[in-house]
């Protein structure tokens, strides 16, 4: 897969939770922490989980990344709440 279609993949993952999240919010607070059938509890378990999958996955490219000698630098959520402040 070359650089391009991955980025694709990343817009598109971007767009798809952008339409996940916008929904989820018009749900109440006992609708959104409601227990369901699915294996992470319900949404809001769901959604944890694949904020949690994706953070174990990006140290691993990062990792990779230094091993070919090119730092990525910190991407610790505490580096993204400085920055975005």
């Amino acid at each position: 897969m070359k650089n391009d279609e991955i980025l694709t993949l990343y817009q598109y993952n971007a767009w798809a939770n952008t339409r996940i999240l916008s929904t989820a919010a018009l749900l109440t607070p006992d609708q959104f922490c409601a227990p369901a059938s699915f294996g992470h509890g319900g949404l809001r378990g769901t959604l944890l989980h694949l904020v949690n999958h994706g953070t174990q996955h990006r140290s691993e490219a990062a990792a990779m990344l230094m091993d070919f000698g090119h730092s990525p630098g910190d991407n610790d959520m505490i580096v993204f709440l400085r920055d975005k402040n």
